[in-house]
C-alpha cells in the first residue's frame, strides 16, 4: 500500500512539472500539456521518426524534473520511534495463568485421620457417659414405661353409619383386640365411636341392638367413648314423631361428620369397618 501510494504521488509530480513546462514555455494565463495530441502543428511538416524521437526526449526530460519526497531527518525519526515504543508499552501481553491442583500430602491425610480418631473417641466417651448416669438413676424417667406409654400413644376414631348389628358388633370387637393388644405392650390406646345417619341406632335407648356390650365395655375399658349425632336425633325424631335419647354410655355432639373431621385433624387415625 506504501509502494503505491508513492507511485501515485510521483505520477502526480510528474503531471504537475510538464504542466508547469508548457506553461513557462507559451507564457499565456493558460495550462498547456506538452502532448503531442493538444500540440498545434507548426509550419512545416516533420517525418514520423522526428516527432517520435522529440516526443521521447520530452518525456525523459520531465521524469527528471520529478521531486522526490524528503528524505527523513534524525528528529523524525526519534520521533517515530518514541512513538512505536509508546504503543508497546500500551498494550501489555495477556498474562495467562495456569491452575494447578495440590496434591494431597501423607501429612494432610495423617491429620485428618487424627481427627476423626478423636472425634470417634469423644463420641464413645460421651456415650458411655449417657449410658453410666442412666444406670446411676439420672434420667430413670426417661426410660420409665409410663414415658414409653406416652411416646407410643395411639388414637382411633371409628365411623359407624349404617344400621346392621353384624357390623356394629365387628366394629366392637375391632375397638376390644385394638386395647388389648396395645395395652399388652404398655401402650395407650383412645378410641371414640361416632354414630350418624341410620348408624345412630347403635346408640339409641330404645333401638339398640349391643346395648349390653356398650354397658360392658364402658365399665371395663373406659378408654373408649361413644358419641352420637345431634343432627340424626333431630330428624328421626321429626320422622318418628317422639323424643330420642340415647344410652347413658354415650354423649351427644352436634355434627358426626364434623366430629370425625376434627379428630382426624388432630391426628387421629379413621376407621370404617
Amino acid at each position: 500500500m506504501r509502494l503505491f501510494c508513492i507511485r501515485v504521488v510521483c505520477l502526480v509530480a510528474a503531471l504537475l512539472g510538464m504542466a508547469s513546462a508548457s506553461h513557462s514555455e507559451t507564457g499565456d494565463g493558460g495550462l498547456t500539456w506538452p502532448t503531442e495530441a493538444v500540440r498545434p502543428r507548426q509550419v512545416g511538416a516533420r517525418s514520423a521518426s522526428d516527432r517520435g524521437t522529440a516526443s521521447r526526449s520530452h518525456k525523459l526530460v520531465q521524469t527528471r524534473r520529478v521531486r522526490l519526497a524528503p528524505a527523513a531527518t534524525p528528529a523524525t525519526r526519534v520521533a517515530r520511534s518514541k512513538l512505536a515504543q509508546t504503543r508497546r508499552v500500551s498494550k501489555p501481553k495477556p498474562v495467562t495463568r495456569v491452575a494447578t491442583k495440590r496434591k494431597p500430602t501423607i501429612r494432610a491425610a495423617q491429620t485428618s485421620s487424627t481427627r476423626l480418631a478423636t472425634l470417634a473417641s469423644h463420641s464413645t466417651v460421651r456415650h458411655s457417659e449417657i449410658q453410666n448416669s442412666a444406670m446411676k438413676g439420672g434420667i430413670k424417667t426417661a426410660l420409665s414405661p409410663s414415658s414409653r406409654a406416652q411416646a407410643h400413644e395411639h388414637r382411633v376414631v371409628i365411623q359407624v353409619s349404617q344400621n346392621d348389628s353384624a357390623l356394629m358388633n365387628m366394629a366392637l370387637n375391632n375397638a376390644q383386640n385394638l386395647v388389648a393388644h396395645h395395652q399388652a405392650k404398655g401402650e395407650n390406646v383412645q378410641v371414640e365411636f361416632v354414630a350418624y345417619g341410620p348408624g345412630l341406632h347403635m346408640l339409641r335407648s330404645d333401638s339398640s341392638p349391643v346395648k349390653e356390650r356398650l354397658s360392658a365395655l364402658a365399665s371395663t375399658t373406659p378408654s373408649i367413648v361413644f358419641s352420637g349425632c345431634g343432627n340424626t336425633m333431630s330428624g328421626q325424631s321429626k320422622q318418628e314423631g317422639k323424643d330420642i335419647s340415647l344410652v347413658s354410655e354415650a354423649r351427644v355432639v352436634p355434627t358426626g361428620i364434623a366430629r370425625i373431621l376434627e379428630l382426624q385433624e388432630q391426628g387421629w387415625t379413621y376407621v370404617r369397618p
